[in-house]
C-alpha cells in the first residue's frame, strides 16, 4: 500500500507512477483532478503500469476521453450522475435541457460533467424552492429539503431532519470508449 500525492500545477508525473509502480500496487483509488489524473494514466502507461483506477464521480469528464484515450479505458469511476456522452441518455429530460441552455447563460463554460453537476444543483434548488412555496422562510425552506425522499432528477436525492448528505445514490461505471458504461446496479 502507497500513498502518493502532487502538487497542482506540476508538469510531470512520471515520478508519482513510478511510485506507484514499485508499490506494488494492483490497485489505486484517486481523488484527483482530471488534468493530474490524465497525465498520471499517461505517465503509468509508458511505464507499463496498469493497475485497476478507482476515480472519483469529478474526474469523469469528456476532457479526460480526450487527454487519455487510450490509458483511460477501464478506469472505473463512483458516479451519481448520469453520463452526458452515454447514448442511453439521450433521451434525459434534464441533460437535453443543460445542453440547451447552458451556451445561452455562458458560451464559455463547455459541457462537462462539471457543469452538468452544477446545473443538477440548480435544479434541486429550484425544486426545493418550488416545495417551499411563495412565503419563503428558513422553516419553509427545511421542511421542502427534508420532503424530498428519492426525489430523481440528474441525480436521487433524500433529505431528513437527521440525514442532510443529499445524494445517497451511485453506481460503479468504467470507461469504454469514449465515454463510461455503467457495471454496477445502483449502489
Amino acid at each position: 500500500m502507497a500513498e502518493v500525492g502532487y502538487e497542482l500545477g506540476e508538469a510531470d508525473y512520471s515520478g508519482q507512477a513510478l511510485r506507484l509502480l514499485q508499490s506494488g500496487a494492483e490497485a489505486t483509488v484517486t481523488w484527483a483532478g482530471v488534468e493530474p489524473y490524465a497525465q498520471l494514466l499517461n505517465a503509468s502507461r509508458r511505464l507499463g503500469y496498469a493497475p485497476a483506477w478507482l476515480n472519483s464521480a469529478g474526474t469523469n469528464d469528456p476532457a479526460l476521453f480526450r487527454m487519455a484515450p487510450e490509458a483511460v479505458q477501464g478506469a472505473f469511476f463512483i458516479q451519481y450522475l448520469p453520463d452526458p456522452n452515454d447514448p442511453a441518455e439521450r433521451g434525459n429530460a434534464a441533460i437535453a435541457e443543460w445542453r440547451e441552455n447552458l451556451p445561452r447563460y455562458d458560451p464559455s463554460l463547455a459541457l462537462t460533467n462539471f457543469t452538468l453537476a452544477g446545473w443538477g444543483q440548480a435544479r434541486l434548488m429550484h425544486e426545493i424552492l418550488r416545495r417551499a412555496g411563495p412565503k419563503l422562510s428558513r422553516l419553509s425552506l427545511e421542511q421542502a429539503a427534508q420532503s424530498l425522499k428519492d426525489w430523481r432528477d440528474l441525480a436521487t436525492v433524500s433529505y431528513s431532519a437527521t440525514d442532510r448528505r443529499g445524494i445517497t445514490v451511485g453506481w460503479i461505471a468504467q470507461a469504454m470508449g469514449e465515454h463510461t458504461v455503467k457495471v454496477s446496479k445502483r449502489l
